[in-house]
C-alpha cells in the first residue's frame, strides 16, 4: 500500500516518525524530501504521487493552523 503524506515542513520531525511507523507496518509512505530530487518539478511529482497512492494522510498541527491564520 502506498500512502501520500501531506504536511507542513514545520512538522517534519513528527512526520518522519509517522513515516517510519508506516514502514514498520508494511506501508510505503511518500515523503517529498525522500522522493523529489533537486531540479525536479514539485507540482508534477506531487500530482503523480497522489495519483499512485492508495490513501492520503494529512498532518495538521497547531503550528500549521496558526501559520494559516496569520
Amino acid at each position: 500500500m502506498n500512502v501520500f503524506i501531506s504536511y507542513s515542513h514545520r512538522d517534519k520531525l513528527i512526520v518522519r516518525k509517522i513515516a517510519e511507523r508506516l514502514r514498520h507496518e508494511g506501508v510505503q509512505p511518500w515523503l517529498d524530501e525522500e522522493i523529489i530530487k533537486p531540479g525536479q518539478s514539485w507540482t508534477e511529482g506531487i500530482h503523480r504521487a497522489i495519483s499512485n497512492s492508495d490513501a492520503l494522510v494529512v498532518v495538521i498541527s497547531r503550528p500549521t493552523t496558526q501559520r494559516q491564520m496569520n
